[in-house]
């Protein structure tokens, strides 16, 4: 899915970054894992752990690459460098909603903005496909990532002890006049 955003007539992200349906011969495993298994350098990661397998990797994403209710796409900059994930998983079609997670596991290449452009493609995505809401799932001492998603229209509609749960709503209420 390169350059997205002019698939659906949306305005060129900035800084510009680009989702593409992830392809595991075009993506560097290697890169992929390290970012798994760096811990510290990921402390947001669920499934993030020193211990983490090439074969964890290919069996996770063999799974959810042939799965019709995933969406996969991977990040990469307009130079071609990976530097993240993003996905809907599950979507559920029959609710009109997905669940959404991203992934910038590149350090280097966080606080760019590069988050912000991405949510918007995959909103953009979304709508096209009919989907009324994204929800996700954040830990509360995630700050950087509670910005983005507030700033990119996300609203908290529920916490516990350790996260927040938020929702896009991606349809627009008709005016009432």
């Amino acid at each position: 899915m390169a350059r997205y955003y002019r698939d659906v007539g949306i305005d060129e992200p900035s800084p510009f970054v680009e989702i593409r349906d992830l392809d595991v011969t075009e993506v560097d495993l290697d890169t992929y894992l390290s970012w798994l298994r760096d811990v510290s350098g990921n402390p947001f990661i669920e499934s993030a752990r020193e211990d983490y397998l090439m074969s964890d990797l290919i069996d996770f994403l063999s799974t959810k690459l042939n799965r019709s209710d995933v969406k996969f796409w991977g990040i990469f900059t307009i130079f071609g460098k990976f530097i993240g994930t993003v996905k809907l998983d599950p979507i559920d079609r029959s609710q009109g909603t997905a669940w959404l997670g991203i992934m910038i596991g590149d350090v280097s290449q966080r606080g760019k903005g590069y988050g912000f452009s991405v949510m918007n493609q995959v909103a953009e995505y979304a709508r096209s496909v009919k989907l009324n809401e994204l929800l996700l799932g954040v830990d509360k001492k995630n700050r950087p990532a509670i910005k983005l998603y507030e700033n990119s229209g996300f609203k908290i509609i529920s916490e516990d002890e350790k996260s927040f749960v938020m929702r896009k709503c991606l349809i627009q209420s008709p005016n009432l006049e």
